[in-house]
């Protein structure tokens, strides 16, 4: 019987691997390729978590840091009420007001007219007793306000008006049925920190004392060509 001998070492493959030369060529392409492919997995890994981060910096950026995500609407910034005493923020929001006098610190209350005591008009008195208790201020937009007056003791609820036709210096204001009506609207202009000009939209023409009349309690008001350097045309409004 005849023995078959195994080949030399120098002829076998390595590792023990008696495979033909194309097969193993085959094994040995495959195995680079895997490899190949486990390097560009773990690449567009690493690319995805970098993109996942910066998606979340920037929707956190975008929310200004909120917690909730929401930033407040910018309407919402206010002003913060006004304490007893202070005065009012400019334009005033719509509530009951003093209106005090810079020249005087007298503020707009109801007395007789000057010469003619038969008649109620609005003068200057003790900020601590006017009548009505306070003025009502509303806004119509545009720094355009009506001014209610409560005569709880006449019960009578009126308007703060001019005179007509109160296009000239002079005319007098005082309570009237309330009506539709540009006599009885003013507008307020602030100048200074919390004072106002108070003007009739009418005429344009601003509230401040009789021409010569003594800046003093009793003092009628009256239009007058607007001067906002006047103390007697500067009122602050003040929180009763």
């Amino acid at each position: 019987m005849t023995r078959i001998d195994p080949p030399p070492a120098a002829s076998r493959k390595p590792d023990g691997r008696d495979l033909p030369d194309r097969l193993q060529n085959g094994l040995e392409g495959l195995r680079d390729r895997v490899g190949a492919n486990k390097a560009v997995a773990a690449t567009a890994a690493v690319v995805a978590v970098v993109l996942l981060v910066a998606i979340v910096a920037a929707v956190i950026a975008s929310n200004g840091g909120d917690g909730d995500g929401a930033a407040p609407p910018a309407d919402e910034a206010t002003s913060s009420p006004a304490a007893a005493g202070e005065p009012a923020p400019t334009l005033p929001a719509d509530g009951a007001y003093l209106a005090r006098q810079e020249a005087t610190g007298l503020c707009v209350t109801n007395g007789p007219e000057p010469g003619n005591p038969e008649r109620s008009v609005m003068v200057l008195g003790d900020c601590a007793a006017t009548y009505p208790a306070s003025l009502a201020f509303t806004s119509e937009g545009g720094g355009a306000y009506t001014v209610g007056l409560d005569f709880t003791e006449d019960d009578w609820q009126a308007c703060w008006g001019a005179d007509e036709p109160a296009d000239q210096a002079g005319y007098l204001s005082a309570g009237q049925d309330c009506a539709d009506s540009d006599l009885q609207r003013f507008q307020l202009t602030g100048v200074g920190a919390d004072s106002y000009t108070i003007a009739v939209v009418a005429s344009g023409l601003c509230m401040g004392l009789l021409e010569d009349a003594a800046a003093e309690a009793g003092a009628a008001l009256a239009t007058a060509p607007c001067d906002p350097d006047d103390p007697k045309q500067r009122f602050a409004l003040l929180v009763p």
